[in-house]
């Protein structure tokens, strides 16, 4: 994704080594004979993740704080624009010693409406945004995501099939995905496949919170590539999550 390549490039130049990138990423020249300078990093938290904390919070109707995030990180300005193009307005708060971290919180539960969304900026978290989208009032339209087929998962082919498992209205296309909302929540009641996808798993996750009978999650312990505790601080928000 565009937003991990350009955080590596920061960090590199950060660290005292120049370099040349084409403007679609597609090309890097490096000079020989380089070091690598020492020095901190205070280092922000992962804003896909931080997304289906916040979500949770739009779709439960709980209230949800999130400390450092990084409200300049590319991903994060084009999640905060997704939420609030599908109604979830969030407030961020500078933290005490460090203006460029913030707390964000969302101040009441919002009234989620479909929009249409280009993807591309928030690739990763599009599957979180398509859970969200899936109890919303009206369609939502994920555009510019052909990249999806090729992530740990297809995550427009298998993320739709295990969305439609969970009784939403998903519907895959080369480079979009379509989503008719259902405010009144989900069926559920099945077992539905992460497909070996860190994404996919916390998403499922997501969908079960708004499903009238429970979800069972295969592959539910893939969320140890980018979050080991994930299930474990599910449940310590309140959700009912049972290891089978």
């Amino acid at each position: 994704s565009s937003g991990f390549v350009r955080l590596t490039v920061a960090m590199l130049r950060q660290a005292g080594i120049s370099m040349q990138d084409a403007p679609d990423l597609t090309r890097f020249t490096i000079p020989a004979g380089q070091h690598f300078r020492a020095r901190d990093w205070q280092l922000a938290g992962d804003w896909p993740t931080a997304a289906m904390w916040l979500a949770a919070g739009a779709m439960t109707g709980g209230t949800i704080s999130l400390a450092n995030v990084d409200p300049t990180a590319e991903d994060g300005a084009g999640l905060r624009a997704a939420f609030a193009a599908l109604g979830v307005e969030m407030i961020l708060t500078p933290m005490p010693g460090d203006p460029t971290l913030v707390s964000v919180a969302l101040p009441h539960p919002p009234a989620l409406s479909g929009a249409t969304l280009d993807g591309e900026p928030v690739l990763d978290s599009v599957p979180v945004l398509a859970a969200l989208a899936a109890v919303a009032e009206g369609t939502t339209r994920f555009t510019n995501v052909a990249a999806l087929h090729l992530k740990e998962s297809d995550r427009i082919t298998d993320l739709c099939a295990e969305l439609q498992r969970a009784g939403a209205i998903a519907r895959p296309e080369a480079d979009a995905i379509t989503i008719v909302g259902q405010p009144g929540g989900l069926a559920g009641g099945v077992t539905v496949d992460a497909h070996h996808d860190h994404r996919l798993a916390m998403a499922l996750a997501l969908v079960a919170l708004r499903c009238h009978a429970p979800l069972t999650i295969t592959g539910a312990d893939h969320v140890a590539k980018s979050y080991p505790a994930f299930w474990e601080d599910l449940a310590r928000l309140g959700a009912e999550v049972h290891r089978v």
